[in-house]
């Protein structure tokens, strides 16, 4: 079906699984990684000098970018080394610190994510009296608690139905 002279069954075992168009791929995960490094970096750097940035949000924003920097420094070597070098195999430590410091990694940018949002959001009240913000912390930590119980029994079939039955059998006795 194809011809000798066609192009498409070297696009197709390329994409299957052929080793050699792994340094043409590496050419755009060299540019990405470059791009990473020096953005991150350069952020790092204005955070650092710059002392009107010195606020909460820039120093959020300088975790994250800390965060990045090492998520990148961590996968890259096995990445490029893949790619570039045709070495698939990897020492199992380096395969445990990897992977550790990729889920490490994972969940700071997780959390410094979660108090970036969070300062936005407070910190919104700064002009509204200090009852405001007792209550809304009040409602932040006793909300969850207090809804999570009875949208779990209304999403979860097994629940309504075991409610439905302890509250049956209390009844009769």
């Amino acid at each position: 079906m194809w011809s000798n002279n066609s192009a498409a069954p070297f696009l197709l075992t390329g994409f299957l699984g052929s080793e050699g168009i792994h340094h043409w791929i590496s050419i755009p995960f060299l540019a990405i990684y470059l791009s990473i490094l020096s953005g991150n970096g350069t952020l790092l750097l204005l955070i650092w000098n710059d002392h009107s940035l010195h606020e909460p949000m820039y120093y959020f924003l300088a975790v994250l970018a800390g965060t990045d920097l090492s998520m990148t420094l961590t996968t890259m070597p096995t990445v490029l080394r893949v790619l570039l070098l045709d070495r698939r195999e990897i020492a199992q430590g380096a395969c445990f610190i990897q992977s550790y410091f990729i889920h490490s990694l994972a969940i700071v940018e997780s959390g410094v994510l979660l108090a970036m949002a969070y300062d936005r959001f407070v910190r919104f009240g700064k002009h509204a009296p200090h009852v405001v913000h007792v209550t809304m912390s009040y409602v932040y930590f006793l909300f969850p608690p207090f809804m999570n119980p009875i949208i779990y029994s209304i999403k979860t079939k097994q629940i309504q139905r075991s409610i439905i039955h302890l509250f049956s059998v209390h009844s009769r006795a």
